[in-house]
């Protein structure tokens, strides 16, 4: 009795959530996610259309287009409106601010310095990656290759590299053991030291609202593809079952001859 009176709330949770309230229930949490990629992907938008706005300003402040100057009137200007005064460094969002953010706030520590600089220099055509020197100590640069040359660009309110310096010379540096492209601390397993290149997914990494929003795209039509996938894969079983199904006597018994 007790056993029935236990299960009673099950079942009628389970009466309740039938096929059809199921499937309705599923494909408004599938739009729930496609709606919320929407929005972060119009705020992404949003974003870099301000990120971009403000590196035309500061290099036509600058007035210079060269790859040169154009790198460092990012990195001084940065080095000098984006302070960690005020910025705890504890309570930050798990991918940390976006650029756009820094900027409008003109607070960030060195990691938050190094991603706007990247977003700004990648809208002026200048491709850069984030870079975690480690050992002794723990600081973020970017990475830029200047001259076919890669060059350390510190655009911290508080720069251990004052200049440009190459990456070829980090051994001169006994503070750092290492380098790497994504955050040691954040992950379980390493991706090998020295490593400075993820692809396009570095992109991502520095546009957590794109990282969001590709993250909810692939959610939603990921398990509406699996939901598809499995009548295919069910009418495939059915067929299975039924070819492997033994014959009936009737149906493979010989058929008798008829009497003269």
């Amino acid at each position: 009795m007790n056993s029935r009176a236990a299960r009673a709330p099950f079942a009628q949770i389970r009466s309740y959530f039938t096929p059809l309230r199921r499937v309705r229930m599923f494909y408004a949490v599938m739009l729930a996610l496609v709606a919320f990629g929407i929005f972060l992907s119009v705020k992404q938008y949003q974003e870099t259309k301000y990120v971009n706005q403000m590196a035309r300003n500061i290099v036509s402040r600058a007035g210079s287009g060269e790859k040169l100057a154009t790198v460092i009137a990012l990195r001084d200007y940065l080095r000098q409106n984006v302070t960690r005064n005020g910025f705890s460094a504890s309570g930050r969002p798990v991918l940390r601010n976006t650029a756009a953010e820094t900027l409008a706030s003109g607070k960030g520590r060195c990691g938050e310095a190094t991603r706007t600089f990247i977003n700004m220099a990648a809208s002026l055509g200048i491709r850069s990656r984030r870079l975690y020197l480690e050992g002794q100590r723990s600081h973020v640069v970017a990475l830029v290759t200047l001259d076919n040359q890669q060059v350390i660009v510190d655009s911290s309110d508080r720069p251990y590299f004052p200049d440009l310096e190459p990456l070829a010379n980090i051994s001169r540096h006994p503070e750092f053991d290492y380098y790497t492209s994504f955050n040691p601390h954040r992950i379980i397993f390493g991706f090998g030291k020295n490593s400075i290149n993820f692809g396009p997914l570095n992109y991502f990494l520095e546009n957590p609202n794109a990282f969001y929003a590709l993250l909810s795209f692939g959610l939603a039509f990921g398990c509406v593809g699996i939901r598809w996938l499995r009548y295919p894969v069910r009418n495939w079983r059915k067929a299975r079952a039924t070819n492997a199904r033994p014959a009936k006597e009737w149906q493979t018994a010989p058929a008798s001859s008829g009497s003269a």
